[in-house]
């Protein structure tokens, strides 16, 4: 018991002195937005272009489903539940989902986001943390 307390002062010791040692935060990757699929729950950045909002994001939609009675019949009735989200599609064939009350970008402008991918049915979409307006 006595090594391993030495053992674990001495590296919380090195930690403290040598702060390099914990390593420097990731940079996240610059990918291609068609090979957004590939990185479903990581985060990412990339460039794409903005072309429409999504006026009706009831196929972003997910269900809950809450049981009822007819007689002794259980019936399931699936009630959706909308994000609070703002939802944009790309040239480039990504979505991408804004919180709503966010800053949006312009349409038909490159933009390099970065956020979270996620899987929705066969929708592809970007959760979308910050961007900025690609100059190249």
């Amino acid at each position: 018991m006595r090594v391993f307390l030495v053992f674990l002062s001495l590296l919380i010791l090195i930690l403290i002195v040598f702060p390099g040692c914990q390593g420097q935060p990731k940079e996240l990757p610059l990918i291609s937005p068609e090979r957004a699929e590939n990185y479903v729950g990581q985060k990412i950045k990339t460039i794409v272009t903005p072309i429409k909002e999504i006026k009706d994001i009831s196929k972003f939609a997910y269900y809950i489903f809450i049981p009822s009675w007819a007689g002794k019949t259980m019936i399931l009735i699936p009630i959706p539940v909308f994000k609070k989200y703002r939802v944009f599609q790309t040239k480039e064939g990504l979505h991408l989902a804004f919180k709503k009350g966010a800053d949006l970008p312009e349409l038909g402008k490159k933009i390099l986001v970065t956020g979270e991918i996620k899987k929705h049915k066969k929708h592809i979409l970007l959760f979308v943390q910050e961007f900025k307006l690609y100059s190249k």
